[in-house]
Formats: structure tokens, C-alpha cells, sequence
């Protein structure tokens, strides 16, 4: 059966062909208008001309940075990871049009790879940011509106108040640098859409969806600068962020069961001196879980912190009583056998413990009965007196890392 093909069918066919051939942009979409509009302008489109009337003007960029969210900041690796929408506004002489002869089509949008664009770069990037294709805006003026969501991962400058010491009270100092990579000012020159600078846009949400960082302040500004590599001039435009970590969720999580393994420690205190073996267990235990609580990994460790020694003196305060339970083991099992004769380790002891500096740390007076003036009880008493007092003065600075200097910091 022979189907002879008609003249829809040729035309059809047609125009899958020109389709599948690229002669229709397909970077543009919409009515048959907007159709050969595009067409139009990207005809004879040269992306690597500059778009501008007279050559020795340079091409004005407008640029707006709205953060969207502070990803992440590592102060150990210097890193701070933001999400931002990147607005570029710029006139593009070569795309201009009168809209009376497409239907009164004012603007259309096209592929941003197939106009010009200024290459703007973050100059302190880590890496290569990450720049979705999108889609640029061009109005009949030759205005153009490019706004690109961009990943950027940057160098962070030090923090704010001595490098970390502060942790987990620390506040940092960021910026992020933008400039042109190749254009000099003085062919492109980039300015701020707002010109009297001030502060950069960001979401309703990103101060409450830092998560760990809370964010303070910012600033923008914009400054001639000329690198060692070049002669030329280049704009260069920077945000600088200001932001401190949430603490409360460290000193909930980490310094808080610090402190009540410490008062945990204590409390074998007040088991019986000769019930030693259930003081050495409990402290074995307690001591065990200090050094196993995930403190550590958060810590910075590149400088000494306040955290470091806040665990560190929690670590000091749980040693101590363990220190202090062998001592009495030593003490009660050279007094079991009266017959033998001391060790020179259980002598020294009870010299020690006995003296009157150890006597007045305790808070013993002289006058005691004499019944205890002399034997384990005497020494007992005292060694557990100056773990005590050893224990608060532990828990006090440890209470003062915590409460008074975060308020120094603010």
C-alpha cells in the first residue's frame, strides 16, 4: 500500500530537521516572536566581544550577593562553605531591539554560555565554586540580569579574639573577595547595585539555619587593587561576615556531664576508708568515662583552648581521687599487719599527711581529741580533706571557664 506524503507531513518533517540540526535556539523558549528574536540576536552573537558602544569605556557590572545559607565554617582548616545567589547586572550593546517589530516583546531569557559574560571570580576560593546554568534576563534596552546560585568554599581570615583560644565562645572574622579574573577596571568595572554600600541581603532564614554558627553582622565594600602578576587595575568587591558559634549546645553537651563525672568523683569520697577496693572501682569507672567522652573531636587543634583546659582540668580533678583512693590502699594495707613493719612508702605517708601545713589545708585543729592524733584514721581523714579541697578548687575553675569568661568574650 503506497501512502504518498502530504504537505503537512513534508512540513513536519522539516521542522524535526531544523530542530535536530540547531537552527532554532533552543536557549530560548516561548512564542514564534520570542522565537525569531532570539534568532535575530544571536545570529552574528561574538560571547568573547565586549558589548559595549566605545572601546575605551568600560563595560559597568552591578553586582548583589544574597547568602543564602552559611553551610559550614572549619576553623581548623580555615574553610567557610557558603550558599549565595550571585546578581550581575550589566548593558549589553549588542542586544538591543525595538519590541514593536516582535510583537512588542520586551525581554526575553537565554542561555547565560550563549552571551557575554564578566568572569567574575572569588579571589580567596578554595576551590572552584560550584556555578549552576541558568538562564540570563535581556530587556530590549540591552539590559541584562544574570543571577546564578553559587556553593562557594572560601579562605576565612582568623577569628576575632586570639585564634580559637575562646572555643567554644569564638568568634570569626570572614570575607568573600569577588573580582574579575582577566578584565581590568578599566574594562570592566564592577560596582555594587546599591552605591552606598552598606550591608548584603540575606534569606529570612539563615541567621536561625546556621545550625552551629550564629551570624552577627556584615559589611561590603569595593577597592582598586593591583596583584604582583599584572600592571592593570582590578575591582575587587568584598562581604565581610562576622560570625560566633552557638555555645550553649558544647556546654550542654560536653562541659555540663564533664562537670558530673567530676562531682561523681567526689562523691567516692564518702565511701568508708576501709571499703577502698569500691573507692578505686568507682573511680576506675569515672576515670574510664572521662577519657572515652567524644570531648576531644571538637576541640581545635591547632591552639590551646579554654575547651582544652576545661577537660583537661576535669581529667586533673578525676585523677586526683583516683590518686587519692591508691594512697589510702597503700595506707590501709600497710595497717592490717601491725606486726610487720611499715614500707618506706607508708611511713613517708603518714609523714606527710601528718605535718602541720597538711593539718591547717584540712582545717584540722590541734586541739583534736588524742585518739586521733595518731593511726589511719588521723591520716584518712586528712588525705581525704585535701582531695576536697583539691576537687573545688578544680570545680571552681572550671565553673569560671564557663560562666565569667564567655562573658568577658561578649
Amino acid at each position: 500500500m503506497n501512502i504518498k506524503p502530504t504537505k503537512a507531513h513534508i512540513g513536519g518533517l522539516v521542522t524535526v530537521a531544523l530542530m535536530t540540526t540547531g537552527f532554532y535556539p533552543l536557549s530560548a523558549t516561548g512564542s514564534p516572536h520570542e522565537r525569531q528574536l532570539a534568532v535575530d540576536l544571536l545570529q552574528y552573537y561574538n560571547i568573547v566581544e565586549r558589548p559595549t558602544r566605545n572601546l575605551s569605556q568600560p563595560v559597568i557590572v552591578r553586582v548583589n550577593v544574597n547568602i543564602q545559607k552559611i553551610m559550614k565554617l572549619d576553623p581548623n582548616a580555615g574553610e567557610l562553605t557558603t550558599r549565595i545567589w550571585l546578581s550581575l547586572h550589566w548593558e549589553d550593546a549588542n542586544l538591543v531591539w525595538d519590541p514593536l517589530r516582535y510583537n512588542n516583546v520586551s525581554a526575553i531569557r537565554l542561555q547565560s554560555s550563549r552571551i557575554w559574560q564578566p568572569d567574575v571570580r572569588f579571589y580567596n576560593g578554595r576551590i572552584s565554586e560550584q556555578i549552576e546554568p541558568t538562564q540570563a534576563i535581556v530587556f530590549s534596552s540591552g539590559k541584562v540580569k544574570l543571577i546564578s546560585p553559587i556553593t562557594v568554599k572560601t579562605r576565612c581570615g582568623g577569628p576575632i579574639e586570639g585564634l580559637g583560644r575562646w572555643f567554644p565562645f569564638d568568634q570569626y572574622s570572614c570575607s568573600l573577595i569577588i573580582g574579575t579574573w582577566t578584565s581590568y577596571s578599566g574594562s570592566v568595572d564592577l560596582h555594587w547595585q546599591e552605591e552606598n554600600g552598606g550591608t548584603v541581603r540575606f534569606n529570612d532564614q539563615v541567621a536561625d539555619d546556621t545550625g552551629e554558627w550564629q551570624l552577627l553582622g556584615n559589611h561590603k565594600g569595593r577597592a582598586e587593587v593591583q596583584f604582583a602578576c599584572c600592571s592593570e587595575t582590578h575591582t575587587s568587591m568584598t562581604v565581610q561576615l562576622r560570625l560566633q558559634r552557638r555555645a550553649f549546645s558544647y556546654v550542654f553537651s560536653h562541659y555540663l556531664p564533664l562537670l558530673w563525672m567530676l562531682a561523681l568523683a567526689s562523691s567516692t569520697l564518702l565511701i568508708p576508708n576501709d571499703r577502698t577496693d569500691l573507692r578505686l572501682i568507682a573511680g576506675t569507672l569515672l576515670m574510664m568515662g572521662v577519657f572515652w567522652w567524644p570531648s576531644g573531636q571538637h576541640l581545635p587543634f591547632n591552639v590551646i583552648s579554654i575547651g582544652h583546659l576545661f577537660t583537661g582540668l576535669i581529667i586533673l580533678g578525676v585523677s586526683s581521687c583516683f590518686v587519692s583512693h591508691c594512697v589510702q590502699l597503700v595506707l590501709i594495707s600497710s595497717s592490717i599487719d601491725t606486726t610487720r613493719r611499715q614500707t618506706p612508702l607508708a611511713e613517708y605517708l603518714n609523714r606527710l599527711l601528718t605535718t602541720s601545713t597538711a593539718l591547717k589545708l584540712a582545717l584540722i585543729s590541734d586541739n583534736r581529741p588524742e585518739h586521733d592524733k595518731d593511726g589511719l584514721p588521723d591520716c584518712s581523714r586528712v588525705l581525704d580533706r585535701l582531695s576536697l579541697l583539691l576537687l573545688a578548687v578544680i570545680a571552681c575553675l572550671a565553673l569560671v571557664i564557663c560562666l565569667i569568661l564567655p562573658c568577658m568574650v561578649a
